[in-house]
């Protein structure tokens, strides 16, 4: 199935949901790109910028077409696959949260460690650091939950 329209309603949920996914994990890399621009000059630095822009206009290509279907195609009786409170998109993103929760506390007392013994770094750089964690995490665990088995094992 190539389309939205020829999708079931559960299907293109499950897409745009993995969509979702896949656009916090490109802000999480333009945060990682960001950090690294305090390594780098010149050229690569020119490089790095152009990068983040770029990582970020495709975050927006990739979201913007499934927020104007929801917004716009979706059949108000459908929108509980989405926004219900025991829809599986909404489950799997409150668990998402707590693994991304987690993981963030423990990046934050390792970053705290990090800045006191790497006192030439910026804080920007560890803020932009912790960011890139927090996106990074929610996503993977996201997608990882999204994943669809397709069954029983």
């Amino acid at each position: 199935m190539s389309s939205t329209a020829q999708m079931s309603t559960p299907d293109a949920a499950d897409r745009h949901a993995r969509f979702a996914g896949i656009a916090g994990l490109l802000v999480a890399t333009k945060y990682v790109v960001s950090a690294s621009m305090h390594f780098a000059d010149g050229t690569l630095l020119r490089v790095l910028d152009a990068a983040e822009i770029g990582i970020m206009a495709i975050a927006i290509l990739v979201v913007a077409p499934f927020i104007y279907w929801k917004i716009a195609k979706l059949p108000r009786h459908e929108r509980g696959l989405y926004f219900g409170p025991d829809s599986f998109v909404v489950e799997s993103m409150r668990s998402a949260r707590k693994a991304s929760w987690a993981i963030t506390m423990i990046s934050l007392f390792v970053l705290e460690f990090l800045s006191a013994t790497q006192s030439q770094l910026p804080g920007e750089f560890f803020i932009q650091i912790a960011i890139a964690i927090i996106f990074a995490s929610f996503s993977v665990s996201f997608l990882y939950l999204m994943r669809g088995d397709g069954g029983d094992a």
